[in-house]
């Protein structure tokens, strides 16, 4: 399933139970030092902590997904190390 939107506002993907593997590829924007922004994601109820890809890996991807309702949080840092104080829930 290709999704053709941004995400802006909580929002809710059904995704079936053949297809419980997903990629999920994200970005913020940084005009000043866009090489060095990071990016934080977890998908509750199958990650516990926020998982911290190395910098410029800008895609989250899940495998063998148990049946369930997951909500996808990210949040974003800019180039200078600050991380944002809201996050976007999916």
């Amino acid at each position: 399933m290709l999704l053709k939107r941004a995400f802006f506002a909580p929002q809710t993907v059904v995704i079936r139970n053949a297809e419980n593997d997903f990629s999920i590829e994200f970005a913020a924007l940084n005009y000043a030092n866009p090489q060095k922004s990071r990016y934080a994601y977890r998908l509750l109820g199958y990650n516990r902590d926020w998982v911290y890809p190395p910098v410029g890996q800008r895609t989250a991807s899940f495998a063998n997904l148990p049946a369930g309702q997951y909500t996808l949080e990210m949040k974003a840092s800019n180039g200078e190390g600050a991380w944002s104080r809201r996050y976007l829930a999916v």
